[in-house]
């Protein structure tokens, strides 16, 4: 949780609804199923305390499978999501 309170530009939590996307980069070829990787990490960034109030603020949440990397590495990105924004078909990887 250091690493996180540190990356976080504010001090203050993001309030509103997010938009969170997830990049996982696997250490090696080994099945892992990317649905169980969410909430802890949703867990951890909560307890951290700085970045949002609650994950409950979450209304979109993305998680890709990168190349795989040695030592792993999931990059989050957040971002306050705009209502009137409407992601392409390109932006939601379809």
């Amino acid at each position: 949780m250091w690493w996180i309170r540190n990356q976080v530009k504010t001090k203050k939590p993001m309030e509103g609804r997010l938009e969170v996307l997830l990049e996982v980069f696997p250490p090696d070829k080994r099945k892992r199923d990317l649905s169980n990787l969410p909430k802890a990490v949703e867990d951890a960034i909560t307890h951290a305390g700085n970045v949002w109030i609650d994950d409950e603020q979450i209304d979109d949440l993305r998680i890709v499978r990168r190349e795989i990397i040695k030592p792993a590495e999931v990059v989050i990105h957040i971002r306050q999501l705009n209502k009137k924004w409407k992601p392409s078909n390109e932006e939601m990887g379809w």
